[in-house]
């Protein structure tokens, strides 16, 4: 396809993850004249993801940013999505935290006496049916207002929407394809958005910013008499069910520091022992991934 159209300068979206996305699905609804650049063949933090939204993250439980603001949106403009793709993105979920140790209790007791974070803290059970499942734990909570986003499945069908409209190039971008003799922006696009997660890293027009790359791995296991195979579960790892039966999705470790970008076989045996501490039946390990990203 020709990357530009005669009669008008669009703008080009570099990156077609979570961001560019939703950046180009917004900008058709509104009017605003666009295509989109990306490769199917690289890896991208999007395609790792488990699509989670979690209003209380990390070991001290903090409020996510704007959460109150932010889910209600996401619903909105997700549902908006599933009609004109025609296909289910959002569902919202409970998070099921589970306590091995009373220090990790007694902190979830401290920060859910906060006015922010207690309305997305449900009341601990420290006895019925579903801690039998998971041996060492000794509590149960739950994570109220949370939700999954079925990224893949996302990023698939919106690059064949794009395509059927002719919105979409497929191939890696080069800098100097956009750029004019004098290093600017080449005037056949009335502007570039770049939504290239860990590949802004290697952006010339914003090398002068502290980007803080950080390496996440997960792996996909098979656990085929795993009786809670649709709840989200939170215990060193998370627990996250997959459209495929019996497939969860696991991690993540959190690296800032990493010499390279494969899947490393520490972390996977990370994982996989977290995982093994949690519950209480065998499993199978499918695949090891990961993926960078920049803060």
């Amino acid at each position: 396809m020709s990357m530009v159209k005669d009669e008008s300068r669009p703008y080009l979206i570099v990156g077609q993850g979570i961001t560019g996305t939703c950046l180009s699905f917004l900008m058709t609804q509104r009017g605003i004249d666009h295509v989109v650049m990306d490769t199917t063949t690289k890896k991208a933090a999007s395609s790792v993801a488990a699509g989670l939204i979690n209003p209380l993250t990390g070991r001290h439980f903090v409020k996510s940013w704007m959460i109150e603001q932010l889910i209600p949106k996401a619903r909105q403009i997700y549902a908006e999505m599933e009609l004109i793709l025609d296909i289910s993105l959002f569902q919202n979920h409970t998070i099921h935290l589970l306590f091995q140790n009373n220090k990790s209790l007694n902190d979830w007791h401290m920060r859910t006496t906060s006015y922010d974070v207690g309305p997305y803290a449900g009341l601990v059970d420290e006895g019925n049916d579903f801690l039998s499942m998971y041996p060492q734990t000794i509590a149960h909570t739950e994570i109220l207002g949370g939700a999954k986003i079925n990224l893949k499945q996302l990023i698939f069908a919106y690059r064949s929407y794009l395509e059927q409209r002719n919105q979409f190039i497929n191939q890696a971008l080069e800098y100097d394809q956009i750029t004019d003799s004098s290093g600017n922006i080449d005037q056949k696009w009335e502007g570039v958005i770049f939504c290239e997660g860990a590949h802004a890293v290697r952006n010339p027009f914003f090398n002068y910013l502290p980007f803080w790359p950080t390496k996440g791995e997960v792996l996909l296991v098979k656990i085929p008499n795993y009786p809670n195979t649709n709840d989200i579960v939170k215990c060193g790892v998370f627990i996250i069910p997959t459209d495929i039966h019996d497939v969860f999705w696991i991690g993540s470790t959190y690296d800032k520091k990493f010499e390279h970008d494969l899947p490393e076989k520490e972390k996977g045996l990370l994982l996989h022992d977290r995982l093994e501490q949690v519950i209480g039946c065998s499993f199978t390990i499918l695949d090891h991934q990961d993926a960078i990203l920049h803060t």
